[in-house]
């Protein structure tokens, strides 16, 4: 028995779009001679939904499209997809054959049964050709029992990619195998949509928990399985990421890809710095859109030292990136002229240093206006956490692609891409030097915050919702742990104006961080 599994980007609520792509996956296995095909989960509609689902023409156009799949001859075609019942939404999960429904079942959207009655029947199983097919997408309900009388259980993923997301879906697996003693397909999504991603890399193991396909990542594909009675789904065994920088990097590359696809941005710009962050954006940029499609703004102050202009032309350079010199030292000085007469007798401080930010994210807007592109920010998870940015300034942007890294990984991703690549596409000098957002003379972060190697692993416990003390008996300083706690609590106006990036850890400063800006708790 033959199985494809269609493994394509869908985009989210564009149900016409998504039915041409399970449509065109139909003809393909039609063309092998297959007899079921295998769609991920919500692939007819995409996802995150959120309060789409609260709209009546989401569900008349899924019925729409289930009507054009009841055409398709021949080939079993299994999907789920929302659908209203008894006043809520819940999941449909049905196998079409030939114009008619050979499976449908209703499950709540977090996979419990409805208590319709249908789970006194196995309604997780369907037949197809002799062949019991057993469905999951949650592991928190109890039916894993109905397991037993199955050859082959197919467990659709639905939760967004994140870095160790796929070690704990073989994890999973690796459980039900050892319940059921019964071969898995884990059948992953592909597709990015605002800062969720989904990143394929399917796979199948056997009744010995042994890998017998694997899919790659974040690549438009369908794959051709064929079931064997001792070893379930046999197909290909793409090569995965060693390692977790080379995974991060091209789940970044994917979700700016897709992006600007999606939202039709054809170019790019940013400020280039000389600094770590803008320069790692432009490599990335560049991979993903092309350097013609990217064009940045150098834009120095009176602080801006020779060795930042110079990596930063370097560095665009060496690309061929097109890039424009925009000094700011003039408009700063009128804009400090324009304030003097109500700043008289105040000592300068950090407001002087966020008119500089403000410049130039003024210019870096007018550039986007004026040419289409989108402007991307440049802030990493570190500097957003502790509000080490200026709000309208250089968190300027429509799209922020290393939001979720922290300081340290953008090190280790810079350096990944030279060794990688085995070039200097980021001047050494620019890993090398110290970090300084050279907004006054002789600054460097670090007058500011820890060393960023302390700063990310205290961030790091915080997002694990440690308390303080138990921070500080990891051998953390007191200090700072109470500095950096009051800075995280006290930047949240600026992260809930942030603007959007990808998810790229388990806990990023996304839905999945809520708190509220005005509390008086002095720590987490």
């Amino acid at each position: 028995m033959k199985i494809a599994l269609m493994q394509k980007s869908f985009v989210c609520a564009d149900i016409s779009k998504n039915l041409e792509l399970i449509l065109e996956s139909c003809r393909l296995a039609q063309e092998e001679d297959v007899s079921l095909l295998i769609t991920p989960y919500f692939s007819l509609t995409g996802m995150p939904l959120f309060d789409l689902l609260r709209h009546d023409f989401l569900f008349e156009e899924i019925d729409k499209a289930i009507q054009k799949i009841f055409k398709i001859k021949d080939l079993a075609i299994l999907l789920s997809y929302p659908q209203r019942y008894q006043g809520s939404v819940c999941v449909c999960q049905a196998v079409i054959y030939n114009g008619k429904f050979i499976y449908q079942h209703q499950m709540s959207l977090q996979g419990e049964p409805l208590g319709n009655g249908q789970e006194d029947d196995l309604p997780y199983q369907f037949n197809l050709n002799g062949l019991n097919f057993s469905l999951l997408y949650s592991v928190q309900s109890n039916h894993l029992s109905c397991l037993s009388n199955t050859d082959i259980i197919l467990f659709q993923s639905t939760e967004a990619f994140y870095d160790s997301i796929q070690n704990e879906r073989i994890n999973t697996v690796q459980r039900i195998i050892e319940i059921n003693k019964k071969p898995v397909l884990m059948i992953n999504p592909l597709g990015a949509n605002d800062q969720y991603l989904y990143e394929a890399g399917s796979f199948a193991l056997d009744k010995r928990g042994e890998f017998q396909f694997k899919a790659d990542y974040f690549k438009d594909e369908d794959y051709l399985l064929t079931w064997d009675s001792d070893k379930g789904l046999m197909g290909t065994k793409r090569k995965w990421y060693e390692e977790r920088i080379e995974l991060l990097y091209h789940a970044i590359i994917f979700s700016m890809q897709e992006y600007f696809r999606k939202n039709h941005f054809q170019k790019i710009c940013l400020g280039l710095s000389g600094g770590i962050d803008s320069a790692l954006v432009l490599a990335l940029s560049c991979q993903a859109i092309g350097a013609g499609n990217c064009e940045v703004f150098l834009m120095p102050s009176q602080y801006t030292s020779d060795m930042s202009n110079d990596l930063a032309a370097q560095m665009a350079e060496k690309l061929q990136v097109t890039y424009s010199i925009v000094p700011i030292s003039g408009i700063f000085k009128q804009s400090c002229e324009v304030l003097a007469s109500r700043f008289q007798a105040l000592p300068e401080d950090t407001t002087e240093e966020n008119i500089q930010a403000r410049i130039r994210g003024v210019l870096l807007m007018a550039l986007s206006n004026k040419t289409g592109a989108i402007l991307l920010c440049t802030g990493n998870k570190s500097e957003e956490a502790v509000g080490y940015c200026t709000l309208y300034g250089d968190t300027n942007g429509g799209f922020a692609p290393i939001k979720d890294l922290y300081k340290t990984e953008v090190y280790a991703m810079a350096r990944w891409i030279n060794k990688t690549f085995q070039d200097e596409i980021i001047p050494q000098g620019i890993i090398d030097r110290t970090p300084s957002a050279e907004l006054k003379e002789n600054q460097s972060d670090q007058d500011s915050l820890p060393e960023y190697e302390i700063l990310d692993k205290i961030i790091q416990l915080i997002l694990q919702n440690k308390s303080a003390q138990y921070i500080i008996q990891q051998g953390h300083e007191q200090e700072i742990v109470y500095k950096v706690m009051k800075l995280i609590r006290n930047s949240e106006f600026k992260r809930q104006q942030g603007v959007l990036g990808p998810k790229i850890s388990e806990r990023s400063f996304g839905r999945e961080w809520n708190y509220p800006i005005t509390h008086l708790s002095n720590h987490f």
